[in-house]
């Protein structure tokens, strides 16, 4: 019988073994990339640290008296998902409100709408488109496939900027920041600009919360970040839009979305933010040194969080207002509680509105203390419209 003999078209062993220590390569290379663009997020490049205080009224709506709470929906607009309102005062008095709007979460055809809040007639104007993504494309020269989250903010010089979370590819893990600027108040935007925020990759950096202001006039943006980890950060912007800094909040897989109450009578600061881990289902907080303005280790609070969005702001007597969904598992009832501690300590005041499980939640409520004291609340409400809640000190005060 003849010998037997290895086909030629199977190759000898080598071949394995190498294909092996190509995947092997690879991998490691992949690993150290990755690595590195994660470690670029983790790295503290704070040089300043004073955080300005919060606006002292200059102006007192005449029914400040007597407790006032309204509430009502924010324009509607032809789309069936509506979600994640941001809003600013501008400097006629009115409050300018944006949210973006599609056929569903991260579709193509989402727009970031708005719409003007006038609190002395109480009238909502007709909403207007203000960002398209072909639009943002077309202003920053980079493929743009989605839109998300926006966020409204008072630039140094005084006019409007629009931070608008974007993607080229895949989902919210790989997003990217970008910015639009207004010199008419949210009339038209250009001088769009994307941002780079790390050296490797430039990908998972998102924006929630409202911004603040350092004592210089540089901006205190509240960042997140999803890929390879879930954390919060605070990004530092100067007058022309250069990022000055990045520093961590959280680190780990835990927390998402930070809040930030800015400080009342001293430098410090709080952040509270959403938890992402599924385990443990309550608020995390940071405190700011107000000596160093180091952030502290981040602490566990007692407070309910269902993986859900929250705001928190200083308000003009030093309390800390936060709205959150006060239920471990489901984004529903959405409440309003009051810290005179600075967090350590809190009395839940009213619940704003009580909701249900999906498709039926109330969630992402944005805060907004206006110059003559009164609240400005918005937040989804079902993912179909964009409530909007007002109420003034003495109402507040009256919960208690």
């Amino acid at each position: 019988m003849p010998e037997l003999t290895q086909p030629e078209f199977l190759a000898p062993d080598a071949a394995p073994a190498t294909r092996g220590w190509q995947r092997l390569l690879l991998g490691g290379l992949f690993a150290v990339i990755m690595g590195t663009a994660v470690y670029s997020a983790y790295i503290d490049r704070d040089t300043g640290w004073r955080i300005a205080q919060p606006p002292v009224s200059v102006k007192r709506p005449a029914s400040a008296a007597e407790p006032f709470y309204h509430r009502d929906f924010a324009p509607d607009v032809p789309a069936n998902y509506l979600h994640s309102a941001t809003a600013l005062e501008t400097r006629d008095g009115r409050m300018l409100a944006a949210w973006y709007a599609g056929a569903q979460e991260g579709t193509r055809d989402t727009r970031i709408h708005g719409a003007y809040f006038d609190p002395a007639s109480g009238q909502w104007s007709d909403s207007q488109v203000l960002l398209t993504r072909q639009e943002l494309s077309e202003g920053t020269g980079r493929h743009v496939k989605k839109l998300g989250n926006p966020l409204l903010v008072r630039l140094p010089d005084q006019r409007l900027g629009l931070v608008v979370v974007s993607t080229a590819a895949f989902g919210w893990a790989a997003s990217n920041l970008n910015v639009a600027v207004s010199s008419d108040e949210g009339g038209s935007w250009d001088a769009f600009r994307h941002l780079q925020l790390s050296s490797w990759f430039n990908i998972s950096t998102l924006v929630r919360g409202s911004a603040r202001a350092y004592a210089d006039g540089d901006l205190l943006i509240p960042v997140y970040h999803e890929f390879m980890g879930k954390f919060g950060e605070i990004l530092r912007l100067d007058e022309n839009l250069e990022v000055v800094a990045k520093q961590r909040l959280t680190w780990g897989r835990d927390t998402l979305q930070p809040a930030v109450a800015a400080p009342s009578g001293e430098n410090g600061a709080v952040a509270f933010l959403r938890s992402a881990d599924r385990s443990v289902h309550r608020i995390t907080m940071v405190h700011r040194d107000p000596t160093t303005g180091e952030w502290g280790d981040p602490v566990v609070t007692s407070l309910p969080n269902p993986n859900a969005g929250l705001d928190a702001l200083r308000a003009q007597d030093g309390s800390v207002l936060l709205v959150f969904n006060d239920d471990a598992v489901d984004r529903k009832n959405l409440t309003l509680a009051r810290s005179t501690d600075n967090g350590s300590t809190w009395q839940r005041l009213a619940v704003i509105e009580e909701g249900d499980t999906k498709p039926n939640d109330v969630s992402y409520p944005s805060l907004l203390q206006m110059s003559d004291g009164s609240y400005q609340l918005l937040y989804s409400w079902r993912t179909k419209r964009i409530r909007h809640v007002q109420f003034n000190q003495a109402w507040v005060d009256a919960q208690g």
